[in-house]
């Protein structure tokens, strides 16, 4: 069966292409900001508040959210904790895109040129949308891809600050550890209706940082961190050998999946978060912070499985691969209402996601032998995001109910989304709509020194529930990645995310500081 589609060696070169795009593209969602793909953000003390912590970033979470609060700390501090996720994930698989007579089940093209292009705003006639029932279970509808799970291991911060450095009051420095705020862990059948998207990814993410900040008097206060990211990834997707949308029906049997993996590692790209914190006023704080983007360069290599109707399949060569890729530029702006025993703050969150436009793979040592004895070598592709700018707003604060013993906290937050309205690109690769999220928390003085109240060991710990917009996608351009017709060809694979996406998302965060 594969052979007598390798004469058109371009299809294949396009299908493993484009497929390999898309498990490096869900590799690297990972560290994007706080409303265009990931959910939420990091630190038990900001999460208890919504997240809404740019203006007051007073412990040694501002190493993360606004770095020149760093210059509000006094003496030695240190912060160890982690946030705990949960997933659950439903998609309910409707249609393939195309039109296909009921009769005949011949079907037309969904995109390309020519008289097969069918025009949805014209009477079809005897063709009507196929609804693309699961081939394998004879044309019953998809059984519903769902994913319910805690991430293995929690998000991690640890930060280790000193103010009043060289003596200098306002002065601090600060190192620490973070990790973008995702999920890293994604677990699917290897035979659902999601498998042309995903079927697992295994993703870890850090961030190395240094701090400095300086800030003389409450009225001004700046800061900068400088970070190292390190980036890892292994991911599954399932892809076709032949596929035509002739046959649309028949190009998703499961003995002609071919099961593909892919490893990507970055192990530093740089970056830097700049902050500014004005107290202008008793009852006013007001904050900003811009984080910089950053220049992925991604390198690792594919391995495959092949099909039962194609076993001769296999990668030769060393199988590697570099992407490049690069993320938005994050805004961040607070401001704050202070009250001796309590605060209110409200954050806007700007993401910059609208510049990212494609992401080019370079192909440097990937070839494929077909077990006929043709060799194809893949050549570099760019694949595109269709991608708008993202926006975000947090509330949140604290009330001191005993001084130095507990503090209680509450916020809330609305995350927006970078896909376009009609979510013709939506699937479970990245699986963040619009978001609305509720939080609580507190802080507990475990001990205090009475004779210099600063110094404490106080535990912080936070929780919060996510509802996300149900997603419903109608007219969806993520295809299946198969060898197709010929190379300039993009209507054979079907279209793989149509349908209804529901996700919600819980966080447990616990974290121990030390003021020493």
């Amino acid at each position: 069966m594969l052979g007598r589609c390798f004469p058109r060696r371009g299809g294949l070169t396009r299908r493993i292409d484009a497929l390999l795009v898309s498990w490096v593209l869900f590799f690297i969602s990972g560290p994007l900001g706080a409303t265009g793909f990931e959910f939420a953000d990091i630190g038990q003390l900001a999460l208890g508040r919504g997240f809404a912590y740019v203006a007051r970033a007073d412990g040694p979470e501002a190493f993360h959210y606004n770095p020149a609060g760093l210059a509000k700390l006094r003496g030695l501090s240190v912060q160890l904790g982690g946030t705990f996720v949960g997933a659950r994930l439903a998609f309910d698989r409707r249609g393939s895109g195309y039109i296909c007579r009921a009769d005949t089940y011949a079907c037309l093209y969904p995109l390309g040129e020519g008289e097969d292009v069918y025009d949805p705003a014209r009477d079809q006639g005897p063709y009507a949308l196929d609804p693309l029932g699961d081939v394998n279970k004879g044309g019953a509808p998809y059984k519903t891809a769902k994913m319910d799970r805690m991430n293995p291991l929690p998000l991690p911060l640890l930060s280790v600050n000193y103010g009043g450095l060289f003596g200098v009051d306002g002065l601090a420095v600060g190192v620490g550890v973070t990790s973008p705020s995702s999920f890293g862990s994604l677990r699917f059948s290897a035979d659902g209706a999601q498998r042309y998207t995903l079927i697992e990814s295994d993703i870890k993410a850090v961030l190395f940082g240094v701090g400095l900040a300086y800030g003389p008097s409450r009225y001004f206060r700046v800061g900068a961190v400088f970070n190292a990211a390190f980036l890892d990834a292994r991911l599954s997707q399932a892809t076709q050998t032949v596929a035509s949308p002739r046959r649309a029906g028949q190009n998703e049997l499961l003995e002609d999946d071919v099961h593909v993996r892919v490893s990507v590692t970055d192990p530093m790209t740089p970056t830097g978060t700049f902050g500014v914190i004005s107290q202008p006023f008793d009852l006013l704080e007001l904050g900003a912070a811009l984080r910089l983007p950053v220049g992925f360069r991604a390198r690792g290599r594919a391995s495959i499985t092949p099909s039962e109707s194609s076993p001769d399949l296999k990668l030769v060569g060393d199988g590697r691969v570099v992407l490049e890729h690069r993320l938005p530029l994050v805004a961040r702006f607070g401001a704050r209402f202070v009250q001796p025993r309590f605060d209110v703050e409200v954050n806007y969150i700007f993401e910059r996601t609208g510049q990212i436009s494609k992401t080019p793979l370079i192909m440097k040592d990937v070839v494929v032998d077909n077990g006929l004895g043709d060799l194809i070598t893949f050549h570099d592709v760019d694949i595109p995001f269709r991608f708008r700018d993202a926006h975000g707003v947090r509330v949140g604060g604290d009330v001191v109910v005993l001084p130095g013993r507990l503090s209680l906290r509450g916020g809330a937050f609305y995350a927006g989304t970078a896909y376009p309205d009609n979510h013709e690109t939506f699937s479970v690769l990245f699986p963040y709509a619009r978001q609305v999220g509720l939080t609580a928390g507190f802080s507990v003085w475990l001990w205090r020194d009475q004779r210099e109240p600063s110094r404490a060991f106080i535990v912080h710990a936070g929780y919060g529930h996510i509802f996300q917009q149900s997603v419903t996608v109608t007219h969806g351009v993520a295809q299946q990645n198969v060898v197709r017709d010929a190379p300039d060809d993009p209507s054979a694979g079907n279209i793989v995310n149509n349908g209804r996406y529901d996700a919600g998302f819980d966080l447990f965060g616990l974290t121990i500081e030390a003021r020493l």
